[in-house]
């Protein structure tokens, strides 16, 4: 049997525990009248098939889900930290084009004590 990852497991409790609240309501509301087994689908095999199908394609949905979700959030951080980089990098230069300010008015008033 080929075991759950985790995002599977999370995926099926959280679809368990919303199935346990709607057969809790279900249940309450369920009234069975004679069509309810006029309009069967097939034979139990076929349910399971069915029902096997649905669950599959629930856990794909998830598992789909939850890689999408890890690439966004891969994505941002890659756009955080670039973004990041950028400041430093800006932060930097304002640096430098400081100290070259002052550099430059050290100069002049050099410049103007030699002139006198």
């Amino acid at each position: 049997m080929v075991q759950d990852t985790p995002v599977e497991e999370i995926a099926f409790m959280a679809i368990e525990e919303d199935d346990e609240s709607d057969s809790d309501q279900e249940k309450e509301y369920y009234q069975p009248s004679h069509h309810t087994f006029m309009f069967h689908p097939g034979p139990p095999t076929k349910i399971a098939e069915m029902t096997e199908q649905v669950q599959q394609m629930i856990k794909d949905q998830a598992k789909e889900y939850y890689e999408n979700k890890a690439v966004m959030q891969k994505q941002e951080e890659f756009w955080q930290s670039k973004e990041s980089l950028l400041i430093r990098d800006l932060t930097d230069a304002l640096k430098i084009i400081d100290q070259l300010r002052d550099e430059k008015e050290r100069l002049e008033e050099q410049k103007d004590e030699e002139i006198k």
